[in-house]
């Protein structure tokens, strides 16, 4: 996938509407014969048409990625085979006087790559498959390239830190107008806001550790409760009347100096302390009530956020087993309604 590419994911967008539209029954048919066999129903009408699909209409272009695609000829794809109805290999086949037919991927996921070649070729031949597996799936789309990109990053976190609240920035005012249009600035019920790490000074500990935050590497994030205080009452002066809610806010199993129960007090009494000050928070809610998947990262205490711990890779019954997060979470609760009592 072109990093950025209008004109592709447009096309992608295409292809998945064409093929809902042929095929509405898809979602209610996922695990059955309907989606598995969607490349032999369209295998066999360009073959009876003697070509692909009818001439669509053009893609709008934005960019240049669909070109560079054409110049290497063939558009290539990457797919998870052995999921029924997503995507299967289909073994070959005699079909007489000596002849073969050769294995071809069927399902949900080739489909849709033969039609985003149709679009982009005019023949929807014009496909590699690449089968991948989990982590495979990222590092194939990786290039030389992935060195530069990733020194961009970098700078792109630490040229973000100066206006990290973008958003709340439009809505009150105080962005230009074509960043946030007028007729926008106000336009909310609520203030809402996230926070998970920071860092009080700019040295180059912290920022790689806030690097490395970025970067997925949770276990290693920098935690600066002090933060979400400030923040809490800045919106309160930028947003007067409006009520504020905590959004998210939650942490990995440890990070360097605290463990996620340690995480919650801390941040939790600086919550406190902003509506002490006036600020009118509404609702404080953590991330998460239970352990998730975050994308494409090994499942581990290093990525686990969940107050109550679920084995998300072998417990089948996916039971829910209390942590000491969890039960200081159902203290500072408890607490909280004692004062507002």
């Amino acid at each position: 996938m072109a990093l950025g590419s209008r004109t592709l994911l447009n096309i992608v967008d295409r292809a998945i509407r064409d093929l809902r539209r042929e095929h509405p029954d898809i979602p209610d048919a996922f695990n059955r014969k309907t989606v598995a066999h969607i490349g032999r129903k369209e295998e066999a009408q360009a073959a009876g048409s003697g070509r692909g699909r009818s001439e669509q209409k053009p893609v709008p272009k934005m960019d240049r990625s669909v070109e560079r695609i054409r110049r290497r000829g063939k558009l290539r794809v990457g797919i998870h085979p052995g999921v029924r109805g997503l995507c299967t290999l289909r073994p070959s086949t005699a079909k007489g006087l000596g002849e073969t037919q050769a294995p071809r991927y069927e399902g949900l996921e080739p489909e849709l790559g033969r039609r985003i070649a149709q679009l982009i070729f005019g023949d929807s031949g014009h496909v590699e498959f690449v089968a991948t597996q989990g982590e495979q799936r990222l590092d194939a789309t990786r290039s030389w390239m992935h060195a530069f990109f990733a020194l961009r990053k970098s700078f792109a976190i630490f040229s973000t830190l100066l206006g990290t609240n973008w958003w709340n920035l439009g809505m009150a005012g105080k962005l230009p107008e074509f960043l946030c249009p007028r007729e926008c600035v106000g336009t909310l019920d609520f203030v809402g806001l996230d926070y998970y790490w920071g860092v009080p000074s700019f040295w180059p500990g912290e920022l790689h550790r806030l690097s490395a935050a970025a970067d997925f590497q949770y276990a290693s994030a920098p935690v600066w409760p002090n933060a979400i205080n400030m923040i809490l009452s800045e919106a309160a002066r930028d947003f007067p009347g409006k009520p504020i809610i905590v959004v998210e806010n939650g942490c990995v199993v440890r990070v360097p100096g605290f463990t996620r129960a340690d995480y919650l007090k801390a941040h939790v009494a600086q919550v406190r302390k902003a509506v002490e000050l006036g600020a009118p928070v509404e609702a404080y809610l953590c991330w998460s009530i239970t352990s998730n998947r975050e994308w494409g990262l090994t499942f581990d205490d290093g990525s686990d956020f969940g107050l109550y711990h679920v084995d998300l890779d072998t417990d089948l019954s996916l039971t829910r087993t209390p942590t000491d997060s969890s039960r200081t979470y159902a203290t500072l609760i408890a607490d909280s309604k004692g004062t507002s009592d």
